[in-house]
């Protein structure tokens, strides 16, 4: 199993400049332990981190720079998905950040 964050936000349009096109938009909630429910064992078990990481205080701090590597900006926009990001439409858009080898990054 690929650790992920998961979170539903509501999805909100944004005008692009004063004639731009309007673009629907996420932003991406602070990463807490709730949004890694569904992968925990993922997470305690990813080939980078050991279980004391998901128990330690130190975790959301991880999570957060992990998301910050892979979504720079803080949103996302809904017609230019970046890679390794799944969004499920609906009233409140379901997004997951997949981190192939573990929240850390790369693999050592």
């Amino acid at each position: 199993m690929i650790p992920e964050f998961r979170f539903r936000a509501k999805a909100y349009k944004v005008r692009q400049g004063v004639d731009g096109p309007v673009r629907e938009r996420v932003d991406i909630p602070a990463p807490t332990r709730s949004h890694t429910t569904a992968t925990t064992n993922a997470f305690r078990n990813g080939p980078n981190n050991r279980e004391w990481y998901f128990n330690s205080n130190l975790f959301p701090a991880i999570l957060r720079g992990a998301v910050a590597a892979r979504i720079p900006t803080g949103y996302i926009y809904l017609d230019d998905v970046p890679p390794g990001v799944v969004v499920v439409p609906g009233f409140l858009v379901t997004v997951s950040i997949q981190f192939p080898s573990g929240p850390k990054g790369g693999a050592k």
